[in-house]
């Protein structure tokens, strides 16, 4: 296999972690939302508040950026627009796959399924 072409593939997966985690960061509550965490079984809400964390020690700056009140609203549209778009070209240059579950065998990748998905913004 090409080592230049398995360098771009992990290049492109660990983007699209981390404009998957900045995008559910900005879409995840805060501690301080009470009314929304108040049914929320612990082992989640901890898991959800430790997930939290982590996105602001690993992208300091990407997470002051979000938190930016004139900013922010924009910083989250960039992050979502790249996280679609790494997403199109990761599954439109994917060989297609097929699997099988209790649902039946199906099949993904490749330019139909990354048009057809797109834009797939799902954290």
């Amino acid at each position: 296999m090409n080592k230049e072409f398995t360098d771009v593939e992990k290049a492109l997966a660990e983007m699209e972690a981390k404009y998957e985690r900045l995008v559910w960061y900005a879409r995840s509550p805060r501690a301080t939302s009470v009314d929304f965490w108040i049914d929320v079984p612990d082992e989640i809400r901890n898991g959800a508040f430790q997930c939290q964390m982590e996105v602001e020690e690993e992208y300091p700056d990407e997470v002051s950026a979000l938190r930016d009140r004139k900013a922010g609203e924009w910083q989250h549209g960039f992050n979502s627009g790249v996280l679609a778009a790494l997403r199109y070209v990761y599954t439109a240059q994917m060989k297609v796959q097929t699997f099988e579950d209790e649902s039946g065998e199906w099949s993904y990748g490749g330019l139909e399924d990354a048009t057809e998905n797109f834009p797939d913004l799902c954290t």
